[in-house]
């Protein structure tokens, strides 16, 4: 028999969300039209490939929970995936900036692990870390003359020790150096080199001094370190 009309109303935003979100288009890209042209057997034989079906107490506001439900467990596992790209409890640093720093990245195409590796290496992790001078602070240990112009550039307050703002100041200067007729053609291990080169040199430090060879040592160090943390599936 054909579903009740109510459940239009009641379940379809779930029930299309749940077919999103698990793969079928089939009912993902139902109109509510088409909803109520389905049968309680192929409703069920959907249901029955999220293994619910045995749940389901034959009406629409069953169906609605079933599949609200099917779709939570869904968008939750598709969280818990996506967390593991870029959370790790072993790095000593907020949960909220790891995901912070995961999304900069992406927004300016950097290498997620080069920028743990350089927090490393410069602070480790000590959102409040400052030079014995106190002239460099916070996670990416930023010099006190760029503060700021990063501040009225970036439109955030001139907080170094603010670990989000720091966050975004280290990410959008080594996103500037990358852009560096120095760095922007070469490509991967020499691309990284020159870049770390400059951010821990300076400009004028690097023409006068090229690759800082001790410091990309230290970093590497880290950066295996990093890398051994998301290669662990535990």
């Amino acid at each position: 028999m054909p579903i009740l009309e109510e459940v239009i109303g009641i379940a379809a935003a779930a029930f299309f969300a749940a077919g999103s979100v698990l793969g079928n288009p089939s009912i993902a890209l139902m109109t509510s039209d088409a909803l109520q042209a389905v049968t309680s057997d192929e409703v069920a034989a959907y249901v029955q490939e999220v293994d619910t079906v045995e749940q389901w107490d034959g009406t629409a506001g069953g169906l609605a929970a079933m599949s609200l439900e099917a779709a939570n467990d869904a968008v939750r596992i598709n969280r818990e995936f996506d967390e593991r790209q870029w959370y790790r409890s072993q790095i000593p640093m907020k949960k909220e900036h790891q995901k912070l720093l995961w999304d900069y990245c992406k927004e300016r195409e950097l290498d997620y692990i080069d920028m743990l590796a350089l927090i490393a290496l410069e602070s480790n992790f000590d959102e409040k870390c400052k030079s014995t001078s106190g002239r460099y602070q916070g996670y990416f240990q930023i010099s006190k003359i760029h503060w700021e112009s990063l501040s009225e550039t970036l439109n955030t307050p001139n907080a170094p020790l603010d670990g989000a703002v720091n966050i975004n100041w280290g990410t959008r200067i080594y996103s500037w150096i990358l852009m560096d007729e120095r760095v922007r053609d070469l490509e991967g291990n020499a691309q990284r080199d020159v870049a770390l080169s400059i951010y821990q040199r300076g400009s004028a430090g690097y023409n006068r001094n090229g690759l800082s060879k001790t410091y990309l040592r230290a970093f590497y160090n880290r950066r295996e370190l990093m890398l051994s943390y998301f290669q662990d599936n535990d």
